[in-house]
């Protein structure tokens, strides 16, 4: 039987994570209060888009990035988003949610129902995870699930249990719905993963094939390997030059590399 945590053991996660929201405690405070007007701004987008035809909206994770308190400098969204990712990492073993290779530098803050379809959910805890970039990559802006609709309409979070069909790092226990081996030597890794449940076998269709296929493939290139291991692990400040570089060519290698895959 597939479990799924209890509400009182979701509130306790909470909890500690609003303690821990910025590492001064000092600031902890005014940074909850932060947070909860970033809340009130997704769920006002939220409740805009059915009877306005907006083309372009105001990208709310990115402005949380680039908040800076004139009052207090020490309050920016640039420091919670490294709390967030150091809390996560923490609770995550250090390895990427859906993969379960080790995280390198290149950490993403996934949000599991992505912010496009689901901006009410931008900044609730429970959409946030880390995964690697291979991962979020593959994962883009995909909802592999019957209950897209339901998802992306409904303003509260939804259950654990009304993911019975979609794997959800945050609610379900990976052992439970993933069954993988990882062979390492020298110079090479390969992943191989099994899904046990409907969820596990999603992931395992939507993502972690995938990804098993991507690893032969740039093993089996040693020069094109270096590069993008020396790419992936080149950290960038958000919307600089380097970070849009880049994403134009991790985007390029993925398109280029996708049909290959394919015939794999």
């Amino acid at each position: 039987m597939v479990s799924v945590p209890t509400e009182a053991a979701l509130q306790v996660v909470l909890e500690d994570y609003l303690a821990q929201c910025h590492g001064d405690p000092v600031h902890v405070a005014a940074t909850q209060a932060y947070l909860k007007s970033m809340t009130r701004k997704a769920l006002r987008q939220y409740r805009r888009r059915p009877i306005r035809n907006i083309k372009k909206e105001i990208d709310l994770w990115n402005e949380l990035y680039e908040f800076s308190c004139s009052k207090t400098p020490e309050i920016s969204g640039k420091l919670i988003r490294e709390q967030l990712r150091m809390l996560l990492e923490k609770e995550q073993n250090y390895q990427c949610c859906y993969c379960r290779r080790p995280l390198l530098n290149a950490k993403q803050i996934e949000h599991v129902l992505p912010r496009s379809k689901c901006v009410q959910h931008t900044f609730n805890l429970f959409n946030l995870v880390i995964c690697c970039i291979d991962c979020n990559r593959r994962k883009s802006n995909n909802i592999w699930s019957v209950k897209e609709g339901e998802f992306t309409s409904e303003q509260q979070y939804p259950a654990p249990e009304a993911f019975d069909d979609l794997y959800h790092p945050r609610f379900h226990n990976y052992n439970e719905h993933i069954k993988f081996i990882r062979l390492q030597s020298n110079h090479h890794n390969i992943s191989i993963y099994k899904g046990l449940t409907g969820q596990g076998k999603n992931l395992c269709a939507n993502i972690l094939t995938h990804l098993s296929k991507k690893e032969v493939f740039v093993n089996g290139n040693p020069d094109l390997k270096e590069y993008i291991t020396t790419i992936t692990q080149h950290a960038a400040d958000m919307n600089t030059q380097a970070d849009k570089a880049i994403r134009v060519f991790q985007a390029a290698f993925a398109c280029a590399t996708e049909e290959l895959l394919c015939d794999l």
